[in-house]
């Protein structure tokens, strides 16, 4: 399951669309991630106070059997935001097969 949360700021249907993509996507690099126990929760929050080049705050949880994967990342738009976090889960997420293989 998959849940989408924006704070002060709206996404388009294709932002959501891709968002999930590229989540559904990080659950097939584990098999064991890819069970209806797995849960992704992933927030997006836009601050005008920050710099430009750090307004999107991106937040992605994976609460997996057994564990919790977490990354999080300022970007200047939506898009970098969920590519740097997916980076960062994929590194996580080659922890967890091997530590639960």
């Amino acid at each position: 399951m998959i849940n989408i949360h924006t704070k002060n700021i709206s996404i388009s249907e294709d932002q959501e669309q891709r968002i999930h993509g590229k989540l559904e996507k990080l659950l097939n690099y584990a098999r064991r991630l890819n069970d209806e126990s797995t849960k992704i929760k992933a927030e997006i929050d836009y601050d005008s106070v920050r710099e430009k080049e750090k307004r999107i705050l991106c937040t992605i949880t994976i609460y997996a059997p057994s564990d919790t994967l977490r990354a999080e990342t300022s970007q200047p738009t939506v898009d970098n935001a969920i590519d740097e976090c997916e980076k960062k889960l994929k590194v996580q997420i080659e922890k967890y097969k091997a530590k639960h293989q």
